[in-house]
């Protein structure tokens, strides 16, 4: 998990050439890194406040964690979403996204993407 969406984060941000394809695969290799990331993380602090005992430190990162995998996990879901639409309009209007589809757009889409994921875990983090 973690060594195949760091060889892919590596290959595709330093060594392939960057296609809007390429842009979501890498943003999407970023968040299922941060995805299982944190849940190692969570399950490190689950064992340490399992076995010894419970103090504010502990729990506060096991919190913060949580959220981070709240975000990414959205981030991953939402970017397979994306992926799955832009594949859908190649399919179904090949001459429009071949020949007028913006080129910043799968930049722009991820971004938003990352926004949204952020905004949707700082409510959750605040709530």
């Amino acid at each position: 998990g973690l060594v195949g969406n760091g060889m892919t984060i590596y290959l595709l941000a330093y060594c392939i050439k960057r296609n809007p394809f390429t842009t979501f695969i890498l943003n999407l290799s970023i968040a299922d890194f941060g995805v299982l990331a944190s849940l190692i993380m969570t399950d490190i602090f689950v064992t340490v406040s399992t076995l010894g005992k419970r103090n504010n430190i502990v729990q506060t990162f096991f919190f913060l964690f949580f959220e981070l995998f709240f975000f990414t996990y959205s981030a991953s879901q939402f970017l397979l979403t994306a992926i799955s639409l832009d594949r859908c309009v190649a399919v179904l209007f090949p001459l429009w996204h071949r020949c007028h589809r913006p080129p910043y757009l799968p930049t722009l889409v991820c971004v938003l993407i990352w926004i949204l994921s952020f905004l949707l875990s700082a409510v959750h983090f605040i709530l």
